[in-house]
Parts: C-alpha cells; structure tokens; sequence
C-alpha cells in the first residue's frame, strides 16, 4: 500500500500521520517529474539548520546525512507540492485503499482517500521530509526564515522531521519502505517505528535545546495542534493516523529508556513486522511469531471478472481499529488481543467488491470472544438478515457480511458491496 508512507507527510506537521513524515515513490528519480513550476525549488541547507540537524543527530546517536537540502512553501502551495510528490503508483494504492476502508465503513460511496489525504494535508502539514529529494520542507510565507526566529512548537515539528532525514541517511527508508508496503500490519509496525523514533527523539532534543522540562510532553501536546484538520478525518482513519504517534512513540520511548538509542536502532536492522508487538512489548522478548495464515485465489470462484486488487496481514491493530468503530476501546481491544495471524484479499468487478478474512487467535475461547464481539459489532451498525442465509446480514448502508463464525481457532467472513456476493465468497472459502 504505497500511500501509507506518502500520507505520512501530511499529518505530520501535528504529529498525527501513520506514515506522513516522509513522501515516497518507486525511484528516487521520480521526485520532481511532475513538479509544478511555480513551486519554490530547495537550496543547500542554510547554516542554522545545519547546526540543529547536527544537535539531532547527536542525540539520535547516528551520523548526521549528507547533501540534505531544504524548501521553504507557502500554505497556498502545500496541496500543489503534496501532488507533487504523489506517484501513480501512490495514487493506485489511494484507490485501493477506498475500496477497502468502504467496505470495513471507515468511507461512504461518496468518500475517497485522496480526498481525505489533500483536504487534511492542505490545512495540517507544517514541515515534511522527502527521502525522493533528500529535502526539507517547511511550510513558511518567508523565502529563507531563520531557525532561531521560528515558534518552539514549530522547532520541535522540523527536529522530528531532521530525525526522518537521519533515519534514511542510516537505513534508508526508501528500501525499508518497499519491504513492507503491499503488508497493512508490517507498513503500519514499521510507521510506529519510524514515527516513534521521530517523537522520542524529537523530545530530547527539545528538552535538550529548548530547555522544555522532562515529562511535560510537548511532543503529545501537538496532537491538539489543528483539531479542525482531525475533523475533516473519518474516526478510524484518524486513529489508525493516530496509532504510531501516540502507541508508537510509547513503545519506541520504552526501549529508549532501557536500551539507549542503540536498542531502538537495533529495530531498524530487525524489523518488527506486526503491530502486536507494539501493542505488547513484551512480544519483542518472546519466542511468538504471527502465525501463517494464507487464503486460496478467489478470481475464478467469484466469477463476473472479478480480480484481486489487494491484500496481506490485517493484524490486531486494524482489527481492533475496525471493531472500535461501533463498540468500546476496551471491548474491541480485548476481543483483538488474542490475535495470532491472519490473512485478507479484496477482489473487485466494476462497482462490485469484497473482501475476505481468515483470523486466526491464540485458542478458542480468544476466538470466541471475537466471534461474540463482531456479533456485538454487526447489532449495532444495525444489520439485518439479508439475502435469505442466516449467516449473511447486510448493514443501512449496503455492506453486507457473511461469517461462518467460530471454526476451532479461526474466525471466516467476508464483506462485500451485496449480499450475495458476500455468500458467494463465503461459500468459496467455505469450500476451499
């Protein structure tokens, strides 16, 4: 899913992005392709910046980057430079990313997610690093502002932003990004390293430099930064944008505390790839692995030409995120807590889709307990019986499931555009 790194550079100006800290594409290349003319170019990082991305880099504990430039952007040209750094590839993943989010009901019929990507990053992106260019931008009416004359809030958003350039300088982000972009867990696990590491450090170095007392969380107080922009974001995208800013930064601020920068580097060269073990730390001292869980082509059992437009790990930070949508954070949190792997494809035809889920959970009472939550999920969306099989209820605004419920350790079902497409799949896997 490559837009969960270019959406990143949106939201991170509030520290609020699940993967806005940086803008990426397929080559380092691409940047500038398609670059609008009347958007300001970079220069050579002046003097000041150059002396904090050191100070960064000493707290970081890692080489400061080389060759780094810097932008300065107008608020009225923020949208025009986010499209520029939107690949078609990117612009591909939007897509599939809408059908997905309309059929879990994060979106509605008429909502996009390159809507909900320009119109937020239009009024909250305050500075963002592009890996593309190797470049900084700080969105500013000034053509060359100096460092020491910008607001302590807007310092600390750049110092996050000069942690993303010594991330790619030290493991390249471009390559890691790529290792996890067509996987939802392993993007969002690695977004909550990236983005945690950025947070954490970034509040050293305030605490540091702009002498900001520890524990006063300055860092967490610029999730309230722009609560107009969060209103623009449907609930569960916002927490999903949420997650590696706020469970992220907790996690990686964890090991820092006990292991020193090298410990959280160490994640970097080992990357965790489930959003488990940011839930619970205490998987990254385990013997536990995400269980293998794998689901037949449907293509051809769905018939109508209908083809695979995505999939891979949903994990227990989407599943959780998903089931919050109608019941309490506790309640969802627990009912996804004893999640051990999964796997999930989406296949369109024209305006039909669906996707299909194999949860798999620890034992069957943590599989029991989910089947009872998404039951308490389904009565409240309002679903009713739909399509004339009792396993299949469709909700007010059209999607419908279908689920076998509780199979041993495993949970089956689907959600599609119709109810008899949503058996239709069922039955495919039921039989597969």
């Amino acid at each position: 899913m490559k837009l969960r790194y270019s959406i990143a550079a949106v939201i991170t100006a509030i520290a609020l992005s699940t993967t806005l800290a940086c803008s990426q594409g397929d080559s380092r290349q691409e940047a500038g392709e398609t670059r609008d003319p009347a958007l300001p170019t970079a220069q050579a990082l002046p003097d000041d910046f150059a002396r904090v991305l050191t100070e960064v880099a000493a707290v970081r504990e890692l080489p400061a980057p080389t060759g780094m430039k810097v932008g300065f952007v107008p608020r009225s040209q923020v949208v025009a430079l986010l499209d520029s750094l939107t690949t078609d590839e990117d612009r591909h993943s939007f897509a599939t990313t809408t059908t997905l989010y309309r059929l879990l009901g994060y979106l509605g019929k008429e909502q996009d997610f390159l809507s909900v990507y320009r119109s937020f990053g239009a009024a909250a992106v305050a500075g963002l690093y592009s890996p593309l260019e190797d470049t900084l931008w700080v969105v500013s009416d000034e053509s060359n502002p100096a460092f020491a004359k910008l607001p302590a809030q807007e310092k600390e958003t750049l110092a996050h932003e000069l942690v993303h350039a010594i991330q790619d300088g030290a493991f390249d982000s471009v390559a890691q990004y790529r290792s996890v972009a067509d996987d939802l867990d392993a993007s969002l696990a690695w977004t909550a390293l990236v983005e945690g590491d950025a947070m954490t450090h970034q509040q050293r170095w305030a605490q540091k430099y702009l002498a900001v007392p520890v524990g006063t969380g300055a860092g967490r107080a610029m999730l309230l930064a722009s609560p107009v922009s969060l209103q623009a974001v449907p609930a569960a995208i916002a927490r999903e944008l949420l997650f590696p800013y706020t469970t992220g930064a907790e996690w990686v601020g964890d090991v820092r505390s006990r292991l020193g920068a090298a410990g959280v580097t160490a994640l970097f060269r080992s990357l965790p790839r489930n959003t488990s073990y940011v839930l619970h730390p205490e998987l990254l001292n385990s013997e536990w692995k995400a269980a293998a869980v794998s689901l037949p082509d449907l293509s051809k059992a769905l018939g109508n030409g209908f083809t695979r437009e995505s999939g891979g790990t949903f994990g227990e930070f989407s599943l959780r995120n998903w089931l919050q949508s109608r019941l309490k954070a506790l309640d969802a949190a627990n009912a996804a807590a004893g999640w051990d792997g999964d796997h999930y494809d989406v296949y369109v035809s024209g305006k039909e889709s669906v996707a299909v889920f194999r949860l798999r959970f620890r034992d069957e009472a943590e599989a029991r307990q989910f089947a009872e939550a998404q039951q308490a999920y389904l009565k409240a969306t309002n679903a009713v019986p739909a399509g004339g099989d009792a396993r299949v209820v469709s909700t007010p605004d059209g999607i419908a499931t279908a689920t076998t419920g509780m199979r041993g350790v495993e949970v089956v079902f689907t959600l599609a555009s119709s109810p008899d497409l949503a058996k239709r799949a069922l039955d495919a896997l039921s039989g597969s």
